[in-house]
């Protein structure tokens, strides 16, 4: 019993403390506050304030570029930002290099902000926000074929396999329907399903259907139609492109994925959103080894979204804690699910479990 009584106790001491150690690893997110490889080039009379200058050129540029990544094209056109508001927002700037003429200066800058003063500035300006990463969305791209869409058709399939990521928040897994001909319709298409759930039950998948409508000696018009699903929920949108063909080359579509790439995007952003709200979330853990509490430590201080969590009771096999989340509760499982952790909601408490 003694003995026992010994193990639960260094069992306890030893999770508080891998639990309450700092880790490590850092949250992925934290590069969206990092803006990079910022240039800016003035030409000068006197080069006495140039240097300075630039650096303020440099902040709200480098502002500019992480809230295009974090608030989606929609937000960013609602952004306005006094420059003493930003360098309050700035921990620190590296100048990675610049070059100084006679009458031009040249400079690289890379910008840190602060995590956290950015996302209170967001939310005291009622702007939505996410700097949850999606690691692997499938895109299944099918089409209405056709005798016009037959020579766009390889151009169209090679841009889209061209797609890795969106602004580096969402990575990309592309896949060509090709047995989707005139035969079948947009029905049998955005009914079915490419990907295999049976991991955690969540389905995160994005459909889309093209089709010509019409097309002329210089002009093509295109329907698309996309079924974003997130956790299962559905997101759709449709779009009609006038392109021009005159030229045909490689880049021909690019303007309208890119366009599409936006609205998938936007949609991510606000089912992701990150909120001052905190659900208090209670959950069970049961791990393995020491490895196993390693690990879910790891993961859990990956998300920014997750601003506490402690342990509450425990035994030799289980754990039960608390997670205090910054979001709506169906954002959990989802949220958790793209660091490889598996929340089972059970009503009273939710189940995690580790998955790679």
């Amino acid at each position: 019993m003694i003995k026992a009584n010994y193990n639960k106790l260094y069992l306890f001491l030893l999770i508080n403390t891998l639990l309450i150690l700092p880790s490590t690893t850092y949250s992925d997110s934290k590069s969206f506050y990092n803006a990079q490889d910022i240039k800016v080039t003035i030409n000068y009379n006197t080069a006495s304030d140039v240097r300075n200058s630039a650096i303020e050129i440099a902040k709200r540029n480098g502002f500019n570029q992480i809230s295009r990544n974090l608030l989606g094209e929609e937000e960013f056109k609602r952004l306005s930002i006094e420059d003493i508001t930003i360098s309050n927002l700035i921990e620190s700037i590296e100048v990675e290099s610049e070059k100084i003429s006679s009458d031009t200066y040249e400079g690289i800058f890379r910008i840190y902000f602060n995590p956290y003063r950015v996302r209170e500035f967001y939310t005291s300006n009622s702007l939505i926000f996410s700097d949850v990463v999606l690691r692997n969305l499938p895109i299944t791209i099918g089409f209405k074929d056709s005798d016009q869409f037959f020579i766009f058709s390889n151009i169209w399939k090679t841009g889209w396999k061209s797609v890795h990521s969106i602004q580096d928040k969402i990575f990309t897994k592309i896949q060509i329907v090709e047995e989707f001909n005139v035969q079948n319709n947009i029905s049998d298409f955005m009914e079915s399903s490419y990907v295999d759930i049976s991991a955690s039950n969540e389905k995160n998948e994005v459909l889309i259907w093209s089709e010509i409508r019409n097309i002329s000696e210089n002009e093509l018009t295109m329907d698309i139609i996309v079924k974003f699903i997130i956790n299962n929920k559905s997101y759709t949108f449709q779009k009609t492109f006038v392109q021009n063909i005159e030229r045909i080359d490689e880049t021909l579509f690019s303007t309208m994925i890119s366009e599409i790439e936006k609205e998938i995007l936007n949609i991510w952003i606000k089912s992701t959103r990150t909120q001052s709200k905190i659900e208090i979330i209670s959950f069970q853990y049961k791990g393995k080894n020491i490895s196993d509490w390693i690990e879910l430590r790891n993961r859990l201080e990956k998300i920014d979204m997750v601003s506490n969590y402690s342990i509450n009771e425990f035994d030799l096999e289980k754990v039960h804690g608390m997670i205090e989340f910054r979001g709506e509760i169906d954002q959990f499982a989802p949220v958790l699910r793209q660091y490889n952790l598996i929340s089972t909601n059970f009503g009273q408490y939710h189940e995690l479990s580790l998955y790679d």
